[in-house]
């Protein structure tokens, strides 16, 4: 698995280069470049500091953009943080795309990998999200779209038969999950294969074959 010649749809967008000029300095001449420099000089300003302490004059002349452009894309700095929420929605939703014909039931460790090379891939900027303040629905709001990504999948394949028992499952599952990932990229003193090792085989426990 060649993960270091990946990136997910996140570290794309946030590691996104436009033209460069003679200095080496970057050009950024449209909206998805001003809007990715000014998201990048945010979770920068975010991995030292409180979104309270952070204002639009710190956040432009970090990202090099005049504060009539910042105006021009965003309303306040809380537009910003929504932005990059959407961001990482979009990016794990893009999980969805990738297994909608697969059996996950049957083939869970195929989900967990790909759960596993997106984690890996954006722990930097994951690390930041998780620890700033003004992210705080982030982590709920990813465990409820890997909750609906199983479900909808267990429901198309008809591998929901007692939808209560079932549905219990998936939350226990995807909580556990998201937590542990969550703990992993806090600094949790552990190699990622043997995390996902443990949750490979957590789901085997969860969604015994009948």
């Amino acid at each position: 698995m060649e993960k270091t010649e990946k990136k997910s749809f996140l570290s794309r967008l946030l590691n996104f280069k436009g033209k460069t000029k003679s200095d080496g300095t970057r050009l950024y001449s449209n909206t998805k470049q001003t809007t990715t420099k000014i998201k990048l000089a945010l979770l920068d300003l975010l991995n030292s500091k409180q979104l309270s302490q952070i204002n639009i004059t710190n956040l432009v002349k970090v990202a090099g953009v005049y504060r009539a452009t910042f105006y021009l894309h965003y309303k306040s700095l809380n537009d910003v943080v929504l932005d990059i929420e959407r961001d990482v929605i979009a990016c794990y939703d893009n999980i969805k795309t990738q297994i909608e014909d697969i059996d996950i039931y049957n083939n869970m460790d195929m989900l967990i990998e790909k759960l596993g090379e997106y984690i890996q891939i954006d722990k930097k900027y994951l690390s930041i999200i998780i620890n700033a303040n003004c992210f705080s629905r982030i982590t709920l709001k990813l465990r409820q779209l890997l909750n609906d990504i199983i479900v909808t999948n267990f429901k198309k394949f008809g591998h929901i038969e007692n939808e209560k028992e079932c549905l219990l499952d998936v939350s226990v599952f995807t909580g556990g999950v998201v937590f542990a990932y969550r703990d992993w990229i806090n600094s949790l003193d552990i190699e990622f294969e043997i995390l996902e090792d443990y949750i490979k085989n957590l789901s085997k426990q969860l969604f015994k074959k009948q």
